[in-house]
């Protein structure tokens, strides 16, 4: 459909003389009084009514606007999303943030695993032959007393402790310092003295000294054959490894000066 500034021949910025000129010219063109044509008369009624809207200045702004809108670009309609439901919309996920790891300070002591079993059966062999040199191992010798020393108990007794060129013992018998050669009872590693018998046969009464020595040498016995069961783990059986090292130096440091 044309506008009215078509209608009237003229561009859309004609001043308005440029407007009753135009006006003018059609008007003298396709006035009934000059030609009875039917399409001049139509085109007569539409001019006439183009110039009276333009003519008028707040009539022609108004105008001027609608042809503005009409001529912009319809906007572009964006999908809407379907409507849902209240009942049939989803929470958003719960985000569960993991807590991070801290490094591992544990020390992987698996590689240490076979050379402790090893060491604890080289340590086994210690009590062992300890317990074969007092129980096995024994011979009789003939020795000189060396030192005689007199000591007191916590419960006031007085006991001779007396050392020989073959071992010691503790014995609640009088000894005088000229004494005769005594006879031993003694295993051959470690000289644990197991009996004394003076010149005429008679046994001298003594106390058994390796108690201690016995039980720790037990223990490190206890210690060494544990770290050799096949179900003990690696940390296990360093600390089994470590712990018989320590007794078995304790062992040894008893064996040397408890004879």
């Amino acid at each position: 459909m044309p506008t009215l500034y078509e209608l009237l021949g003229v561009p859309e910025q004609a001043t308005p003389n440029e407007l009753r000129r135009a006006y003018r010219q059609i008007m003298l063109l396709t006035h009934p009084d000059r030609t009875p044509d039917p399409a001049a008369h139509q085109r007569y009624l539409l001019v006439n009514e183009a110039y009276e809207i333009l003519s008028q200045p707040a009539r022609r702004q108004a105008y001027d606007a609608l042809l503005a809108r009409q001529r912009q670009p319809p906007p572009v309609s964006r999908p809407t999303a379907p409507s849902v439901p209240p009942y049939a919309r989803r929470r958003p996920p719960v985000v569960v943030q993991q807590r991070r790891s801290r490094p591992s300070t544990e020390v992987d002591l698996r590689p240490y695993n076979r050379p402790a079993m090893l060491w604890c059966r080289v340590l086994l062999g210690l009590p062992l032959l300890l317990l074969l040199d007092f129980f096995v191992l024994q011979h009789t010798v003939q020795t000189q007393l060396v030192k005689l020393d007199l000591q007191r108990t916590r419960s006031g007794e007085a006991v001779n402790y007396v050392v020989t060129r073959h071992g010691s013992f503790s014995t609640s018998q009088d000894f005088p310092d000229s004494f005769p050669p005594l006879q031993l009872q003694t295993s051959r590693l470690f000289h644990f003295v197991r009996e004394v018998r003076v010149p005429d046969g008679s046994r001298v009464p003594i106390g058994f000294e390796y108690g201690t020595i016995m039980s720790f040498a037990g223990l490190l016995l206890l210690l060494t054959g544990a770290a050799q069961v096949r179900g003990v783990g690696p940390a296990m059986r360093v600390n089994l490894a470590i712990v018989a090292t320590v007794l078995g130096v304790i062992v040894a440091l008893l064996a040397v000066f408890s004879t």
